[in-house]
């Protein structure tokens, strides 16, 4: 038989970590009226104790129960009353902090609407390329179909590869978390689209033959940068360590592999 000294031992941790939890969330929320009295916090509280006290076995998935319960998703999270223009400028200046509530209050919509941006510049940009560099309009729309749909189903293949990484690993985090994060991450990518479809639009009414290979080489830079911003890049990585609530070294590994990965094909890519 186990000590029984363990059981209050877990017990004291849990308390502990769930006090300096509730401490760290407080100082962070800028309510209006005493959240405390919030039927859903005192509901919250309640069932997280009550969990604790009959899993004191396995203190870190009571652990992880009660900061389910006890965090209010939407109403005690600043995040949750952002705009998406408000989120996106902070994807931008402030990565960690704008995807602080990802754990909490995975914000789908808005990685749902900055995913379908990135893809519709995208999309301009391959449309543009494709009908002046083959003359058909049809090759051009073709390119602009392909490119559109290549972008959501990426936002699909890192979500899910992220994720199944960052569950082996320990992460907290479920589905819905690591679609939102990976999402939230494009931000960067429809800047540099938005470049990248402004060179290229602008340099094929200015230049014409071999000074062409500027446009391309220009659109590789701002790609790479992409990649090493957004999609797999830094926001990817804040997305892993808030959504997954994995380790900074976990979070950097999954990223760099994915990085890795993603380069070798736009190598291939470029050699075809």
């Amino acid at each position: 038989m186990g000590d029984p000294d363990d059981g209050k031992t877990d017990r004291r941790k849990i308390e502990e970590e769930v006090s300096d939890f509730k401490n760290d969330r407080n100082r962070r929320c800028n309510l209006r009226g005493n959240h405390h009295d919030h039927p859903i916090t005192r509901a919250g509280n309640q069932f997280g104790k009550s969990v604790a006290k009959r899993d004191r076995r396995e203190p870190e998935r009571a652990l992880h129960l009660l900061h389910k319960c006890c965090t209010l998703r939407q109403s005690n999270n600043p995040n949750s009353y952002m705009s998406l223009l408000d989120r996106f400028s902070l994807l931008l200046t402030d990565p960690d902090y704008a995807m602080s509530d990802q754990y909490e209050s995975p914000a789908l919509l808005d990685a749902f609407w900055i995913v379908s941006l990135y893809a519709l510049l995208s999309a301009l940009r391959s449309l543009i390329d494709g009908a002046i560099v083959s003359g058909s309009f049809g090759v051009g729309f073709l390119s602009f179909i392909l490119s559109f749909l290549l972008v959501y189903v990426t936002w699909v293949f890192l979500t899910l590869f992220m994720h199944v990484i960052a569950d082996f690993w320990g992460g907290l985090g479920e589905l819905p978390n690591a679609a939102s994060a990976v999402g939230l991450a494009a931000a960067p990518m429809v800047v540099t689209s938005l470049l990248s479809l402004l060179v290229t639009g602008v340099g094929h009414a200015i230049m014409e033959g071999d000074e062409t290979s500027v446009i391309s080489m220009v659109n590789l830079i701002l790609n790479w940068l992409g990649m090493v911003w957004g999609w797999p890049g830094v926001l990817c990585y804040f997305g892993l360590k808030h959504g997954e609530r994995i380790t900074r070294i976990k979070a950097a590994v999954i990223v760099s592999v994915a990085f890795c990965g993603m380069a070798v094909y736009e190598i291939v890519s470029m050699n075809i």
